[in-house]
């Protein structure tokens, strides 16, 4: 259900929602907790699941961007509209953009969150869903993402 006012823009809505969930913690660290099972529900999944993508999904899904309606992180890679892939940029992130990171022990994408902040030439400040165990911003070196797409 989208809950931004018709007169705001996408970023100003992508803002509000991120800067709001700051914060928000698992209840007993597990994947648990009645916001976290907001958005684990909002992809149809139940609590004690990974929840990035559910976070990601949960946040475009109130200012009415249409993404995958899943928890599963490879899903948010979105080849069609690549802002960053491998270290090189094909056009300027904005607020929202969803970055991928890639592990090589799992060999497949592992987390997903959000580009919110330019913070020079090299790095980013991050907005992501279950990171330890919580809504958390975090400083990010474009060169530790494996993509940056737009939904």
């Amino acid at each position: 259900p989208v809950c931004c006012q018709d007169t705001e823009d996408r970023d100003v809505c992508l803002l509000r929602i991120m800067n709001a969930q700051r914060g928000v913690v698992e209840a007993r660290g597990n994947n648990d907790g009645w916001k976290v099972g907001q958005y684990l529900e909002s992809v149809n999944l139940r609590e004690g699941y990974s929840w990035c993508g559910a976070y990601i999904h949960w946040v475009l899904d109130r200012c009415g961007t249409n993404s995958p309606k899943t928890g599963w992180s490879p899903a948010f890679h979105n080849k069609n509209n690549l802002v960053l892939y491998k270290g090189d940029f094909r056009k300027e992130p904005e607020i929202g953009d969803v970055f991928t990171i890639y592990s090589i022990r799992a060999k497949r994408i592992n987390h997903v969150g959000f580009f919110k902040q330019e913070k020079g030439s090299r790095f980013f400040l991050s907005n992501e869903g279950n990171w330890a165990d919580r809504v958390s911003e975090v400083i990010r070196s474009y060169n530790s993402v494996h993509s940056i797409s737009r939904w």
